[in-house]
């Protein structure tokens, strides 16, 4: 019953929260926009009218071209985020019918399937395998059920980093930096310490300490700590250790800030920390974890957290406390019932009868153990009874 309701309450509301959130800040931008280029349209014209009658007809002219360049530069941008903001209320209306439809609604939609696509697709952009997310929200009605415009403009900026060049992520954090500092986020400085590390790695150490001096006193109030340890690049040699320790693995810091920077424009956008799929994942699991699950002789092949593949995904998670549970055969995988009786061999493993009765098909002499691998007689195995 828990799980439904977590889904709903956390994962649902962002899933709305973000195109709501985005049509806003578009709008708040485009009335910016509408005073800005109207104060100019202003400007010109009470220009003309005051020198109306001592100026030359040319350079009237030049003044109402320009009120007619900034009228139709408007215009196109009024265009332009018309079409914008029509996408995102198609996209919130499409989201509020998948969040509000009713039980028989969902079944007819394949509403449960096309949660797990949407859940699948936003993990996908979450972790930078861009191309494929998009190949998947070609389908219909996936289009608008997947935050695509979020990472659109900040995959460039990707790309930049990884080719050692910042100026987009600068760029994209001056634009956001009122934002960024409600987050403590460090990313503008990981940035500067980066373009100064490889000016020192390029032997550029008069470039290296201009720059500092020109960046590092912006960040010295929360980062000084930090900045006195890099700073002694400027006097180590390439040989030191100090000089290894922070610049020997250039691609690996260039990987961290990109993971950076994706998870701080999430955070800007109201993005959950946890994805829903990974979320979903773990909560699943933990519904079936119990404490044998991470003892290798104890694993069973229909258990799902005994798979090696979902151990890495269970390892922390929580252990199951069911009230109540089932035996089953370690031959068959079978539940023993009043039917299928209940055996105990001498090295303490459940078997069942039709375990037995399987064996005796095979061929094989006596009761092989599943888990010892010992052989038993019949005789040695113990009925269990079960009050």
């Amino acid at each position: 019953l828990l799980l439904p309701i977590l889904l709903k309450m956390d994962f649902d509301a962002s899933f709305v929260k973000i195109p709501l959130d985005e049509l806003v800040r578009l709008s708040k931008d485009l009335q910016r926009t509408i005073d800005k280029n109207l104060i100019e349209c202003v400007k010109h014209y009470e220009s003309v009218s005051k020198n109306f009658t001592t100026s030359s007809s040319d350079a009237v002219d030049n003044e109402l071209g320009k009120i007619q360049t900034e009228i139709e530069a408007l215009e196109k941008r009024m265009h332009d985020a018309m079409e914008l903001e029509f996408d995102l209320l198609r996209m919130c209306n499409t989201r509020f019918k998948q969040v509000s439809s009713s039980a028989k609604e969902r079944n007819a939609l394949h509403w449960e399937e096309l949660r797990a696509y949407r859940f699948v697709g936003d993990f996908l952009l979450r972790e930078g395998m861009y191309d494929t997310a998009m190949e998947l929200a070609k389908q219909a009605p996936l289009s608008e059920m997947l935050d695509t415009f979020v990472f659109k403009n900040v995959k460039a900026i990707e790309e930049q980093i990884l080719q050692s060049n910042f100026k987009g992520a600068l760029k994209w954090c001056n634009q956001n930096s009122k934002k960024l500092k409600k987050l403590h986020s460090t990313f503008e400085f990981q940035l500067h310490v980066q373009q100064y590390m490889e000016l020192i790695q390029r032997e550029q150490k008069e470039e290296a300490l201009t720059y500092a001096q020109m960046q590092f006193p912006n960040f010295a109030e929360s980062h000084l700590k930090d900045i006195c340890q890099i700073m002694t690049l400027l006097v180590c040699n390439s040989d030191s250790l100090t000089y290894k320790k922070h610049l020997s693995n250039n691609s690996d810091r260039l990987k961290q800030l990109v993971y950076q920077l994706r998870r701080n424009n999430m955070a800007l956008f109201g993005f959950q920390r946890v994805a829903p799929l990974t979320a979903t994942l773990q909560l699943g699991i933990s519904m079936f974890k119990t404490e044998q699950c991470t003892i290798h002789s104890f694993k069973s092949p229909s258990c799902p957290t005994c798979d090696v593949q979902v151990q890495h995904l269970s390892r922390h998670q929580p252990v199951c406390h069911p009230a109540g549970s089932r035996l089953r055969c370690a031959i068959t995988n079978e539940v023993v019932d009043d039917v299928n009786f209940a055996y105990v061999l001498p090295s303490g493993t459940l078997c069942s009868k039709k375990g037995f009765d399987e064996m005796e098909k095979r061929g094989e002499d006596g009761i092989v153990c599943p888990l010892s691998k010992k052989t038993f007689k019949l005789s040695d195995a113990k009925r269990l009874y079960i009050m």
